[in-house]
């Protein structure tokens, strides 16, 4: 017996149908907000702005 008198089989009666419902609505959720490709391609104008190289000169 667990908490509450439940047996361990009960929770995997309730678990695992939950579980599933979860991913099944939250894997479309998240592909709404994060997708897995970009709807335009990438331009040389980033978010994060890299410094020029310049040329090493070595004495």
């Amino acid at each position: 017996m667990g908490p509450s008198g439940y047996k361990f089989g009960k929770y995997w009666r309730l678990g695992l149908p939950l579980s599933i419902i979860v991913v099944l609505v939250a894997m479309p959720m998240l592909m709404l907000v994060w997708p897995f490709f970009k709807t335009a391609p990438m331009h040389s104008t980033h978010a994060i702005a890299l410094p020029k190289r310049t040329p090493l000169h070595l004495g």
